[in-house]
């Protein structure tokens, strides 16, 4: 079969459209497929936002080429974040929102929000991203609660031309527009009559969750005796609902009578009176059971989850929690079961607190709170459950965390499931140097080992005092717990003297927003134990002490000898030979007998820190002693010196600098 006669005719132009539909079709602008009504939902479910992208090539596209973000403008016009996706890491700012990662390549960005509340409704920005390529489209969230509809009777027993009132309450909904309408189906006809102008609706009361009660009232007045069998109904329309809702009152006329009428309505009254408060106790009112929120756990944190049960009858209720990581293998399993409540008082609402009467726990990282309250007027209860759990990343991270809920009104019990993300906050080692001393010229090599870290995408950086410096680093395989560690490293060419009494730090930054940890080293001043002479004195002896300073910038120091409160004679003199800016100070001195037992003391001034050393002497045969007081560090006790001198002098990582971490402290750069 040949092609139709006027394209034989234009063969040139048939050939160049069908190239150009080829062309377009292999990949053109991206787009996403436009959404004009919005997405309805309601109150506590999992709403979906869509959101479908098309005008790409699937075949060359990676997850990792994918930016989606989105963001929500309110009824404040105020526009805040709600989820953002950078080709690796998922960042929901709404608690428990995600974006599915097996829907992406194929164009697939909708946000899934569980447990949807009021305050979630609003417009919706979906922004797609595929270098260079950026699409955005607009979609509106509705949130919605269904209204709840009843009649104060559902027969009116009257007599011809008496008045009575049937009232329709409407309860629970959300938002407040909602319209009632009462309609009358006689029985004589078919006829149905509006009868708005003999009702009267108030005005909608706001309950404290966000819904909104309202009452309609309709004026009855039957004429005649025709009229028994006649139906008015109240008929309820929202945006919540597909179809109108209705409710029906159906109309009882009876002929006039003497004494026994009184008696029959008194009747009525009270079997009415009886029969709302025995369904009122005795009615079961199914559970509802929203879904478990749930943000990425830490890793040997303890963390909570919560699952809102409400609105259920009678008040006993059992929840069992379990693991899953394997599917079918429950573990860790956990349950509890409410009991007789203690009452207790409240100014707004009547609430209980229920006693647990059993709880069972195989396992300490999981565990269950759940609290019990009651709502008097409605008979009805509510449960808030907290569920506890300290994770570990290699047994809980990707499991399934399921809750089933069992009451008297179930045939089969609710269940909700979450599946667990774990993360873990890197820890960092002190640092370490590549000498134990240095001087200047010298080549300083710092490094830190990070470990115990998931994900693995982390920041670190490193300073000299507020300047950032270059680093590398070299990444580890995963431990035996599956936890990422590397090794970061700094390399500073030579040391200058400026470089002494700088601080350098090593700070990781972690994607969950935690705190930085920093560690940090000083390359610093040091003191030397104070030399003597001799290893033991006798009266007259000459006394000579030195004392050896090193590895401090800038260069004005103040070197000061004491024996005792006593200052002393003595010189300070630069030792040539060393690399780094060095001193001695030196005191010579003729002993006396009442010399022996008194310190000596060496004192330091330097504006980076001052030191003490002292040395006591003692007569020949016992032990002589050198101390040092660390006028602004930390004092440790360091090394004895052969058998006549002990020092106490700063701690240092060997002596080549201190090294503190720091931990949860944020430490400003």
């Amino acid at each position: 079969m040949g092609l139709p006669e006027y394209l034989q005719r234009f063969p040139l132009q048939t050939a160049v459209l069908i190239l150009s539909l080829f062309c377009c079709s292999l990949g053109g602008k991206l787009e996403i497929r436009r959404i004009d009504s919005p997405v309805k939902a309601l109150l506590d479910k999992i709403g979906v936002i869509p959101c479908h992208f098309f005008g790409y090539e699937p075949s060359v596209l990676d997850q990792s080429m994918i930016s989606v973000g989105w963001t929500v403008s309110t009824s404040q016009n105020t526009e805040k974040r709600v989820y953002l996706f950078d080709g690796k890491i998922h960042n929901a700012s709404r608690s428990g929102s995600y974006i599915p990662d097996d829907g992406l390549v194929g164009g697939d960005a909708s946000l899934h929000i569980p447990n949807l509340q009021f305050s979630d409704e609003g417009k919706y920005t979906c922004t797609v991203i595929i270098t260079p390529d950026k699409a955005i489209s607009k979609v509106t969230l509705e949130v919605s609660a269904k209204p709840v509809c009843a009649v104060s009777d559902p027969t009116l027993v009257m007599n011809p031309d008496t008045e009575k009132s049937a009232k329709c309450y409407v309860t629970g909904f959300h938002p407040e527009k909602v319209t009632i309408q009462w309609l009358k189906a006689s029985k004589a006809s078919s006829d149905i009559s509006d009868l708005d102008s003999r009702t009267c609706t108030s005005v909608a009361v706001q309950n404290k969750d966000g819904t909104y009660n309202v009452t309609s009232v309709l004026s009855v007045t039957p004429m005649s005796l025709d009229e028994d069998g006649d139906v008015y109904s109240c008929v309820i329309s929202h945006r919540s609902l597909k179809d109108a809702f209705m409710v029906n009152v159906t109309l009882s006329v009876q002929p006039r009578g003497h004494s026994t009428i009184p008696w029959i309505i008194l009747g009525l009254v009270l079997m009415a009176v009886i029969c709302l408060i025995t369904a009122a106790i005795m009615y079961k009112v199914k559970p509802r059971v929203s879904e478990i929120t749930a943000k990425d756990l830490l890793h040997m944190t303890e963390n909570t989850l919560n699952c809102q049960i409400s609105g259920f009858r009678p008040k006993n209720l059992t929840i069992n929690v379990y693991l899953e990581k394997d599917v079918g293998v429950k573990s860790e399993e956990t349950s509890w079961s409410s009991g007789k409540p203690k009452r207790t008082e409240s100014q707004s609402t009547d609430t209980e607190q229920a006693v647990p009467l059993q709880t069972r726990n195989d396992s300490g990282n999981l565990r269950l709170d759940p609290v019990i309250t009651s709502y008097m007027h409605s008979y009805l209860f509510n449960c808030d459950c907290a569920i506890h759990i300290t994770p570990e990343f290699q047994i809980h991270n990707r499991a399934a965390l399921n809750l089933e809920v069992h009451h008297a009104a179930l045939k089969s019990p609710i269940r909700r499931y979450q599946i667990l993300k774990v993360k873990s906050i890197p820890k960092l080692d002190p640092i370490q140097s590549n000498q134990e001393s240095y001087g200047v010229g010298d080549q300083l090599e710092l490094t830190c080992r990070i470990h115990s870290c998931y994900p693995k995408s982390l920041q670190v950086l490193w300073y000299k005092d507020i300047e950032e410096i270059p680093s590398q680093n070299t990444e580890e395989t995963r431990d035996e717990n599956g936890l990422y560690p590397l090794t970061s490293s700094v390399n500073l060419c030579t040391i200058t003297k400026e470089d002494f009494g700088k601080t350098f730090r090593c700070k990781v930054k972690y994607p969950s927003g935690t705190t930085p940890r920093v560690v940090q080293w000083k390359l610093e001043m040091l003191a030397e134990p104070i030399q003597s002479n001799q290893t033991s004195y006798n009266v007259g002896d000459q006394l000579e002490l030195k004392c050896r300073i090193h590895s401090f910038y800038p260069q004005k120091l103040k070197v000061t000898w004491c024996k005792e409160d006593e200052v002393m004679p003595s010189q300070t003199s630069e030792d040539e030979e060393s690399k780094v800016l060095c001193v001695i100070g030196c005191m010579s001195y003729t002993v006396k007998e009442e010399d022996f037992g008194k310190m000596f003391t060496c004192k330091v001034e330097h504006e980076c820190k001052n030191n003490s050393i002292q040395w006591k002497l003692e007569k020949a045969g016992k032990i002589k002693e050198n101390k040092v007081d660390v006028g602004s560090a930390e004092d440790h006790v360091g090394s004895a010196e052969e058998n006549c001198c002990s020092t106490s002098l700063p701690y240092r990582d060997g002596i080549k600098g201190r090294s503190l971490l720091l931990g949860e402290e944020n430490v400003k750069l």
